[in-house]
Order: structure tokens, then C-alpha cells, then sequence
């Protein structure tokens, strides 16, 4: 490291200043590397990932509804556990549509490099086992295993995990996220299930679960016990020995929970319910949030049903679909799913589909042949009439604007849910003829693959390519068939959505307008800043009078399936909501079927994700809008004057730029702001990099190699403000081309921004820790606020507070010959489960006992120091208090002939008052809590090991046959696992006391001081 009298002594100051404000940010209530990803959190989302962080095991569900941003709710929890953890390694699971936006998401957002297992990797990676095999034991650099182990994220598709589970690796592997389940195979699930069970034998298990799904079908008795069986594998165990439905036995013991409540004190009720909820309660590992409750940062839908009358050639059609209906009712009578109801759809659709609907028929009709041959010659299509005409509308009101010399923000863009791919076809070919400007490029497409290729990138490459023109290109209409649903975000893209082909299944067209009307840039904006206008998103449905379609439209009206989003209800009550369906399309429908489906919107809710002591959930609407408030405090304590209206994130990322510029001043580093992007279309970034290659650089960062030259600046994106939308991974710093660069978003969990945290507390600390050096003399312009002191001599102390660093990794030693009963494998598995959970204390303990800044400056006069109001001092810790002002400010070194130590003094004592008064209320509050953890964490160890002494129990009941050595052994073993699982419980609790009573006793502080005198140059 450099020496620091190199340096200019001001910034270098301000430059540790900032990472000690920023390492205070980190841990800080609501803030840290949750807080770090390239997104506006909002409340809801910080409160449950805060819950999850700190709950005794990770082990969760997130059921948000649709668009509520579930996805960027795991990526704040795997970036927190990176940030904390720089080895922490995870295994995601989604349906193969969906890795193409978890790979971006994950670096544009969350800072983390994932890598998507392609057929290709599988075949080498199969070559290089046998290598290994053999004898080799190390992996070429360009091998896929090397990749696969050197990766923060692997993601995998379904079939990965069904043809070759060697990519699930718990050893090295913490968590696994199952993205979808409702969309993967059984067996697959069943499988990823075993490799999250810990409760299996010796075996290594993935200690930390994650699972998202807006629809988990916990209504469904087979559906719940699978999620069941990955949340509480071993609350299932118990149910099956004995002999109890799991769902039953889950009710059981809720109840009996909820019976011990009764007849407490209001005091003793609110604590042991607590308690209750999180060892009893069947959603104590769900969390789930509704737009019911958060609807101000959502648009608002403003759905339309356009009826239109049908020609005469469509009218022999209907004539078709009656006779069709007639004849074949009773065999189609169960499912809207049976080829005569697909038959009918089909009939609805294009001309093409008209054809293609008829030659798949069977049976032979009256009029069918007519029908056909009148979809070959006659042109005539009312439906597409109908769709023209909204979009003529569409288009058309920008013309207006533009005729009254109004400004267009942005041209509006159209997604139309098609049908089937001979509807789409058909769009593709007519729509230009009626709007030329869809004629080049203005119409994209996303068809069904019919079958998938042997590579998961030329899969995932051919669906971005599609859909690249309408996201980011000239694209003005997009296509889509109504299989389209989940992981399709076109809310950046499109307000528009019209469904020519209204699906059949109220699911589906759920889903579908979720791709529009989700959390967006917009809407978050709008709902921060209380805004009573919020972004609107228009839907149309095209229903053709005297067809099944306007009984469908009737239903979906009742059970108001456009207007708001479809919770998640049982199996049974969708098997009679799609009854009643089938009784409207059929025309057998009518008052009484309408009343139905409006008492069952009015009845329907969460009902699978419900408990009996789910007053006692920790994620109450009060509590999420309390802890929201509490978001951001350091920043708005170091804040300036004018930025009162911004945001926690906007003020954070405003000090931000000041640290990377201070960072320069310093010496040692560049920083360029507003670098020209030479891509198409261009964005905004900042240039950050070392000075030169004969400057010496305060530190080096492990993230930049100072061999590069230095036109190949690292890349940043400081204010989420200037994110694409949808971000994007690349910036290209060359007109002529060449390697693009990635773009960094510069926040916790960053290895640039991390490392410039560590490297200046480093480098800072020992510098303006302990003793003074010196006075700094900092030469300012006339416009600098600090000029009004008087050249005045300055002490100022910025303290803040950090929780004791969690304990160092356990050993065998710890457990001896507990450990000694095991194999290697089965040791290292139950370590790494204690592990995981002293980790978890941890992360709890940081929630009890956030870090706090404070800052306190004095300026003399005459032989007395007098305090500063502590609105002054934040414009005195920025390198450009005022960005307007390019005055240059540099400081140098100066000896100190004042005796500062009473006033540095002074200012410790009243920040140690301040400090000792919040922590003494954490330090109530975390006790309090800790009774209850510590009884939540007794009673999951005790079903734990109950899990075990019933498999020692049944087998000893089996010890007297042939194989009864055998038998006994494994009596023993199970005996020897249930006494491990109280010994690793016990030593849980005691390093977690250890570390309670530590920060009880333990006053731990960083400290910087300095004294500092702003002059203007002619004064010097």
C-alpha cells in the first residue's frame, strides 16, 4: 500500500469518510447488499427479504402475485449473502424460458456473473468425469466444469436436473431456487426435493431454499404436499409415520398452537403467538403480498370489450359451432380443454384457422365443406376489422399530437395475444397492408418452437432475437400466442395489450395481462412520490356477438378477471369455476351460472395460503410501512440542502458520485462522469480507473487489472435513474467498435464498489483513527459553503457503530466424538448445517443491532469551540458541495498547533450518549427476541431429531429378522444422529449467547477525526 502523505490529506479523508458511511449503509436497518441491486426496492420487498435473511433457516416461499418483482427479491437475497460471502454459491431451477432473464437480471441488477448449463457443457463435462476417473486431477481453464465450479449461479433447466443431477452439488452449493414449480415436471421436483432434505441419512442437502411462484396451487392436496415437502420436509416425515395426511397433520398442530394461546394476558399473547406463528403456522416459511395492498405503485388497468357484429359468412360459421356444440356436448361436457372446445377456438380465429379447425374434425357435418371453402374466398374478417380499428386509434392519436405540435414521449407499442400460429401468420401478412408503417421491421413475432434444438443458448438466443426488435428496437406490434405467460416482462415496452383471441382459461388470461401490468420504472416513480395519476394500461378484448365467446366474456366479467389479478384458490373451486365456464360458451348458461361465478369472486382468496395464526405474521402492513421509514436514515443525515424531495436511494447515490470523485482527487484514481456511449441506443455511464500507470494508486482493486490500458475504464452506473429499461449488460466506449464493456451497477455487492469500501478503511483508518497528523488546509472557490466559517479552524468526528464479526467456521474439535460416529462427508454436512445456522444468528443479530453514523463538527472562535448546526456539516464532507461549481479544491498537510483532543473528546461523549441510548433500546428489544428465536430454533431441532428417533424406532421393531446385525447398526446410527442433531442445537444457542452478550458488553466504534481549515487561495 502507498504512502498516504502521497496523497491529498483532504480527500483522502473525505474518501474513508465515505466508506465509513458506507459500510454504516450496509448494515444499517433495511439497507446493505439487500438494498444493492439495480432497482428501486420497495417496501414489501425489503421487509421480506429482510424476514427471510433473518429467519433461523432459509427455507422460503415467496408467493407475490403476479408483477409484484419476486425475482428481484431473490436477487437481493443472493446478493446479500455474496456481499457477506464471496464464496456463496447457488443452483437455480426454472423452466427454460426463463434463464435468459435470470442470466441478465442477475449481473444487470445483482452484480452476479451466473452461468446457464448448455447440452454442450453437459457432454464435456461427462468427459471430463472420466477423465477424473482416470486418474486426471485437474480441469483444463476452458472445461465447463471449471466454470461450473467457479460460478457464483449455475442455471439449470428441468431436464438438467432429470438427466444428470451431477449439477445440483450441495457440498458446494448453499442454496437452491426453484423458480415455477408449478411448471416442472413431478419428477424433477421429487428429485430436487431429496437434494434439500437434510433430514436424509448422511447425505449433503442444500441448507438454504428458495422457491417462487405466484400460483404455488396450495389449494391442490397433491401440489401442496410437493411445496410442503420442500418447505417442511421434515414436518412431512412425521406425518407419514404417522400414517396422518400431511395437510391434516400440519392443521393438527396448528390448532393445538392456537388453543395454548388462549386465556393469555394481551403481553404474554403477543410474545407466544409470535412464537407460535413461526414453529406452528403452515405459511410461517410463505410470504405473500397482493396489489390490494400495495396498489399505488401499480398502473391502472382500463379494460375494454369491443363487440362486434359477425359478416354472413361468419355467421354460417356459428351456425357450424351450434351444431357442433349439439352433437357433441355430452362427450366435452368436463373440460374446456377437449378437442371439440379446441375445435370451436379455432373457428373464432383466422380463416387459416377456420381451415386447419375443420380439417382436424372427425366427423362429418352439415354445411362444414361450405364453411371451409367460404374461409378460402371470402376476405372478409370482422374481427380484424375490429382490431384495425383500435389500432388506427392507437395510432392514430399520435398523429394528433403531432399535427397540434405536441411532443411524443414515446411512440406507443401494441402486444396482441393472437391464438394459435396461423392467426399470427396471418396478422404478420395483413396488419402492414393496413398501417405501412409496420411494413419494415414494425411487426415482431413469438411463436411455439416445435421442438427445442440441442443448445439451450440457440433456444434462449433464437426467443431474445424475437422479441428484441418490439423491446428495444422499431418494433410497434408484438404477436404472441395465448401459451405465452410467465417470464415474458413487457411492462418496460407496452401499455397496450389486445386480445384478439380471448383464452378460455381465467389463469391464463391473468398471466397474460400480468406481462404488461406489472412494477415498472413508471409506476414506482409515481407510487414514491405519491403521485394521484398513476400510468395507465389499456386492455381490449374482441368478442363476437351471438358466439360462445360473449358467454365467456359474460364469466369473465363476473369474476372480474380483467380488472384484477386471480388469486390462487383450490383445485376444486377451479375445477367448478371452469364447469361454469363450460355452461356459458355452451349456451346453457345463464342468471343463475352468472350469480355463481360472482359469489365465488366475492368468496375466493388465499385460502391455500392461509393460517390460523396468521395474526401473529411479522409481515403486517404497519410493520412493512415502519420499517420502510427507517430506510435511508444515515443518508438523509448526511444529506444537503435541496435534496429533501429525493428518495433514500437518490440521496445514496448522490453521495456516491461524490466518493468516486473524491476517490480522484485523492490521487490515484480517475473518474469521469457522463462517458459518450457509442451504442445503439446510446446510455449513460461513468469511466472509473486507475490514474496512470507511473501514478501510484492509493491501493489496488482486485476487480481491475492495472496492466490494461487505461481506455478500458471499468464501466459504472451510479443512479438508477439512468437503468435501461430492461437494463442492459453492455456499453460500448469505442466509435470504432471493439469489446463491449460490462456495465456495473455501483453499490453494495459490486466488487469495484466493495473493494473501494475496504481499501480506503484500510487505507484512511490508520491515518485519521487514532492520533491527528496534522491540520489539513483545503483551499476553496468563492462559492464553497465553507468559506462563511472565516478560515476558521474545524474538528470534526464521524463515528459509527459495527456488530462483532461472526465467529470464525466450526471444526470437528468443536463436537469430537459425536463427529467421530460419521464418515468425512457426512462430518462436513453437519458442520455445514450449523454453520448455516450460526450465520443465520448473525444475520438476525445485525437486524437487532443495525450500525448507526453520526458526525459532529465544531468550529473555533476566540479560545472556544462552538458546535455547528448539523445542517452545515453534510455540505463540509462532499469533494462538490455544489456540482455547478468547477472551482479546483485541494488540501495539504499542515502542522497542528491546536490542542484538540477536549473537543474531539466532547464530540465522542455526545455521540457515545447517543449511541449508548438506541443501543440500550436494541439491545432490549434483541433479548426479547432472542427468547423467542432461541424457542423456535428448540423446537425445529426437537422435529428434527424426532425424525430420527422414529426411524430408529421402526427399525428396532425390525431388528429380529435375517439381517438383524444390519438392522441394529442402522438402529444406532439414527440413534448416534438424533443425539448430534441436540449437540449441534446446543452449540447453535451457545455461539449465538456469545455473540448477544458480546454486544452487551462490547462497545465497538470506528472512529475518523480531522482538523481542517477552508481558506480561500488568496488567503493561503
Amino acid at each position: 500500500m502507498a504512502d498516504w502523505r502521497s496523497f491529498d490529506p483532504w480527500f483522502v479523508f473525505l474518501s474513508t469518510a465515505h466508506a465509513l458511511r458506507r459500510r454504516a449503509e450496509r448494515d444499517a436497518p433495511a439497507m446493505g447488499a439487500t438494498y444493492g441491486v439495480a432497482a428501486e426496492p420497495l417496501p414489501f420487498q425489503i421487509s421480506t427479504v429482510r424476514r427471510i435473511l433473518s429467519d433461523v433457516r432459509i427455507r422460503h416461499l415467496i408467493a407475490d402475485e403476479v408483477g409484484l418483482g419476486k425475482t428481484i427479491q431473490a436477487i437481493m437475497i443472493l446478493n446479500a449473502l455474496h456481499s457477506d460471502n464471496p464464496g456463496h454459491q447457488a443452483a437455480i431451477v426454472a423452466p427454460e424460458r426463463l434463464l435468459a432473464q435470470w442470466h441478465e437480471e442477475l449481473w444487470t441488477r445483482g452484480h452476479i456473473l451466473g452461468h446457464i448449463v448448455d447440452d454442450t457443457d453437459r457432454a464435456r463435462m461427462s468427459a471430463w468425469r472420466e477423465r477424473k476417473a482416470a486418474g486426471e486431477a485437474v480441469p483444463p481453464e476452458d472445461d465447463p466444469a471449471v466454470r461450473h465450479m467457479g460460478a457464483s449461479v449455475v442455471l439449470l433447466r428441468p431436464r438438467d436436473v432429470a438427466d444428470q443431477p451431477d449439477w445440483l452439488d450441495p457440498v458446494r452449493q448453499h442454496m437452491l431456487v426453484i423458480d415455477e414449480p408449478q411448471s416442472i415436471p413431478r419428477e424433477v421436483l421429487d428429485r430436487l426435493q431429496l437434494k434439500a432434505d437434510e433430514s436424509r441419512n448422511d447425505e449433503a442437502a442444500f441448507r438454504q431454499l428458495l422457491i417462487l411462484s405466484a400460483t404455488p396451487r396450495l389449494g391442490d392436496p397433491a401440489w401442496r404436499d410437493i411445496i410442503y415437502g420442500l418447505l417442511e420436509p421434515e414436518q412431512m416425515r412425521l406425518a407419514e409415520d404417522a400414517g396422518e395426511d400431511p395437510s391434516a397433520w400440519l392443521d393438527r398442530h396448528e390448532k393445538e398452537a392456537a388453543r395454548n394461546l388462549v386465556g393469555l394476558a394481551s403481553h404474554e399473547l403477543e410474545a407466544q403467538g409470535a412464537v407460535a406463528f413461526r414453529s406452528h403456522a403452515r405459511t410461517r416459511r410463505i410470504s405473500r403480498q397482493t396489489r390490494a395492498e400495495w396498489g399505488e405503485y401499480f398502473p391502472v388497468r382500463n379494460c375494454t370489450t369491443c363487440l362486434f357484429e359477425p359478416n354472413s359468412t361468419e355467421i354460417e360459421r356459428l351456425d357450424l359451432i351450434r351444431t357442433l356444440i349439439a352433437s357433441r356436448v355430452e362427450s366435452a361436457s368436463t373440460s374446456l380443454d377437449a378437442a371439440m372446445w379446441t375445435t370451436v377456438r379455432g373457428l373464432l380465429r383466422s380463416r387459416r384457422s377456420v381451415r386447419e379447425a375443420i380439417d382436424r374434425l372427425n366427423i362429418v357435418i352439415p354445411g362444414m365443406a361450405e364453411v371451409r371453402q367460404a374461409a378460402v374466398d371470402d376476405f372478409g374478417d370482422s374481427r380484424l376489422d375490429a382490431l384495425t380499428d383500435i389500432l388506427a386509434g392507437i395510432f392514430g392519436a399520435e398523429k394528433d399530437r403531432l399535427k397540434a405540435g405536441k411532443p411524443i414521449r414515446q411512440r406507443e407499442k401494441v402486444v396482441i395475444v393472437a391464438g394459435d400460429s396461423g392467426t399470427i401468420d396471418m396478422l404478420e401478412t395483413v396488419l402492414p397492408r393496413w398501417f405501412p408503417e409496420l411494413a419494415e421491421g414494425g411487426i415482431a413475432s413469438l411463436r411455439r418452437a416445435s421442438t427445442a434444438t440441442d443448445s439451450t443458448f440457440e433456444d434462449i438466443r433464437a426467443m431474445q432475437e424475437a422479441l428484441e426488435p418490439f423491446l428495444t428496437g422499431n418494433a410497434r406490434v408484438l404477436l404472441l400466442g395465448d401459451w405465452i405467460q410467465a417470464g415474458l416482462n413487457l411492462q418496460h415496452s407496452a401499455r397496450n395489450m389486445i386480445f384478439y383471441s380471448t383464452p378460455w382459461d381465467p389463469q391464463a388470461i391473468d398471466q397474460l395481462t400480468g406481462r404488461i401490468d406489472r412494477l415498472s420504472k413508471a409506476s414506482i416513480k409515481a407510487g414514491g412520490k405519491g403521485n394521484s395519476l398513476p400510468p395507465l394500461i389499456r386492455v381490449w378484448r374482441l368478442i363476437m356477438r351471438h358466439s360462445p365467446e360473449e358467454g365467456l366474456s359474460e364469466a369473465m366479467d363476473a369474476l372480474e378477471v380483467f380488472e384484477r389479478p386471480v388469486p390462487p384458490v383450490s383445485e376444486d373451486a377451479w375445477a367448478e369455476v371452469n364447469r361454469l365456464i363450460l355452461h356459458m360458451v355452451s349456451g346453457s348458461g345463464g342468471a343463475t351460472i352468472l350469480a355463481r361465478l360472482r359469489d365465488i369472486r366475492d368468496t375466493w382468496s388465499a385460502r391455500g395460503l392461509a393460517s390460523q395464526l396468521d395474526h401473529f405474521a411479522p409481515l403486517t402492513h404497519q410493520r412493512i410501512v415502519n420499517e420502510a421509514q427507517k430506510v435511508g436514515e444515515i443518508a438523509q443525515l448526511l444529506s444537503l440542502a435541496g435534496e429533501e424531495g429525493a428518495s433514500a436511494a437518490e440521496r445514496t447515490e448522490t453521495a456516491n458520485a461524490d466518493w468516486l470523485k473524491a476517490s480522484e482527487k485523492a490521487g490515484g484514481f480517475l473518474f469521469e462522469q457522463g462517458r459518450k456511449d457509442f451504442s445503439l441506443p446510446p446510455r449513460r455511464y461513468a469511466g472509473f480507473w486507475y490514474a496512470s500507470r507511473q501514478t501510484e494508486p492509493p491501493f489496488l482493486l482486485q476487480a481491475m487489472d492495472k496492466d490494461r490500458e487505461a481506455d478500458d475504464k471499468v464501466a459504472l452506473l451510479i443512479h438508477r435513474r439512468h437503468l435501461s429499461v430492461p437494463p442492459i449488460r453492455t456499453v460500448q466506449a469505442s466509435s470504432g467498435g471493439g469489446t463491449p464493456h460490462d456495465l456495473r451497477f455501483f453499490e453494495h455487492g459490486d466488487a469495484i464498489h466493495d473493494g473501494l469500501c475496504q481499501g480506503w478503511l484500510d487505507f484512511g483508518l490508520p491515518v485519521f483513527g487514532d492520533g491527528l497528523q496534522g491540520e489539513i488546509v483545503v483551499k476553496v472557490g468563492d462559492g464553497h459553503p465553507a468559506l462563511a466559517l472565516g478560515g476558521r479552524p474545524v474538528a470534526m468526528t464521524i463515528a459509527a457503530t459495527r456488530l462483532r464479526a461472526p465467529p470464525p467456521p466450526i471444526n470437528n474439535s468443536d463436537f469430537g466424538a459425536a463427529l467421530d460416529w460419521f464418515p468425512q462427508t457426512a462430518r462436513d454436512s453437519y458442520l455445514a448445517q450449523l454453520g448455516e445456522g450460526v450465520a443465520a444468528d448473525h444475520r438476525w443479530l445485525q437486524t437487532q443491532l443495525p450500525s448507526r453514523l453520526r458526525v459532529r463538527a465544531s468550529v473555533l472562535k476566540g479560545q472556544d469551540w462552538e458546535d455547528l448546526d448539523r445542517s452545515q456539516i453534510p455540505a463540509l464532507l462532499r469533494a462538490r458541495p455544489n456540482p455547478e461549481d468547477r472551482t479546483r479544491i485541494s488540501g495539504t498537510l499542515q502542522k497542528l498547533r491546536l490542542n484538540v483532543d477536549p473537543v474531539f473528546k466532547r464530540h465522542l461523549d455526545e455521540i457515545d450518549n447517543e449511541f449508548n441510548a438506541l443501543r440500550s433500546g436494541d439491545l432490549k428489544f434483541a433479548v426479547e427476541e432472542w427468547k423467542r428465536r432461541l424457542k423456535v430454533i428448540d423446537h425445529d431441532a426437537r422435529i428434527f431429531a424426532q425424525v430420527f428417533r422414529n426411524r430408529a424406532e421402526n427399525r428396532a421393531r425390525g431388528a429380529a429378522t435375517s439381517m438383524a446385525a444390519l438392522r441394529r447398526g442402522q438402529v444406532e446410527a439414527n440413534e448416534r444422529r438424533e443425539a448430534l442433531v441436540g449437540l449441534l442445537a446446543q452449540a447453535r444457542t451457545r455461539i449465538a449467547k456469545d455473540l448477544i452478550a458480546a454486544a452487551i458488553r462490547d462497545r465497538t466504534r470506528v472512529t475518523l477525526h480531522a482538523c481542517v481549515r477552508f481558506v480561500a487561495p488568496e488567503n493561503l
